[in-house]
């Protein structure tokens, strides 16, 4: 989600314009792009192809909530926002959050992303110490070994 922040610093408040109480246009570059927050019935959508994608918030929406003052992350319906995915981790969506994101191996290191240490009840992250690791097939391989592990472990409550 930061990469998502990062490049929507890049649209200002004037590449903004608000249609209605839920639908926006957001201009970047040449190209326009509709937003719709969403209602009950509709998820949020943008015409964008990340969001198509991923269905995870774009840097439009990002965009959004950063200048539009009554629209946050919060302001989408509870079915969106409800998902797994945003509820694993509490931290994703708050924005004086800097850690990155952990990605735990068998003896809890992280492959050039740094050391994770469970005290009590509590995961923590140590920056990294060597370079990242790198690729989208790396970082799906680490996601499904910790939803692998979350779900076993959801098994003991």
């Amino acid at each position: 989600m930061k990469d998502v922040e990062t490049k929507a610093l890049s649209i200002t408040a004037d590449y903004i314009t608000r249609l209605d109480e839920i639908s926006f246009i957001v201009r970047t570059g040449m190209k326009v792009y509709p937003i719709c927050l969403e209602t009950e019935a509709t998820m949020p959508s943008c015409e964008c192809r990340p969001l198509r994608k991923t269905h995870m918030p774009c840097k439009h929406f990002a965009a959004i909530f950063r200048h539009v003052d009554d629209v946050s992350f919060s302001s989408l319906c509870d079915i969106y926002t409800a998902n797994p995915i945003f509820n694993l981790d509490g931290d994703l969506f708050n924005k004086s959050d800097n850690t990155l994101a952990c990605f735990l191996n068998e003896d809890n290191s992280m492959e050039g992303l740094g050391e994770v240490k469970q005290t009590d009840d509590n995961l923590h992250c140590e920056p990294p110490s060597s370079s990242l690791l790198t690729g989208i097939e790396a970082s799906s391989k680490k996601v499904r070994e910790l939803l692998s592990k979350i779900h076993n472990l959801s098994f003991l409550i």
